[in-house]
């Protein structure tokens, strides 16, 4: 299984604190804009529903690493999993759907780029919340490892 030792240039137990912050900050601003839009229609729910769930984890993730006690990060790890896996299965299906429908097919340049651009930066999401997963999961597992037998 791959193991990371490092986040970036943080411990794994200060890039999991940070992964868990920053993760808090985007469900709740997440949570909140849903909660606005939600009282003009109801396509709101499954956004307040995931932001809420992730909410949980994430303060689950931080209490977790701050008690050293890898049972509290096991939440966030089947979660983002779960999430991770949606994720790219619905990546997959839009490029999949736009390259073969006809809405590329005399597209104008820029909209090419936009679409690409937007692709990317998905790209870029998911591939950073891989490597969060497996930061998490190599300090669970430093974690499982200390305790006492």
């Amino acid at each position: 299984m791959c193991q990371v030792n490092r986040c970036c240039c943080f411990s794994l137990k200060t890039g999991c604190l940070i992964i868990g912050m920053v993760d808090l900050l985007i469900y709740i601003i997440a949570l909140v804009t849903a909660s606005v839009n939600i009282s003009n229609d109801s396509t709101g729910i499954p956004i307040v529903v995931e932001s809420s769930l992730s909410i949980i984890a994430a303060v689950l993730l931080i209490f977790g690493v701050m008690k050293e006690n890898p049972v509290y990060l096991k939440f966030w790890l089947i979660f983002k999993g779960i999430v991770l896996t949606i994720l790219c299965v619905i990546f997959v299906w839009i490029i999949l759907a736009v390259t073969l429908s006809s809405a590329l097919q005399g597209a104008e340049g820029g909209e090419i780029i936009v679409f690409s651009v937007f692709i990317c930066i998905i790209a870029v999401i998911i591939g950073l919340s891989i490597y969060w997963w497996y930061v998490v999961k190599s300090y669970k597992r430093v974690l499982k490892m200390a305790l006492p037998k």
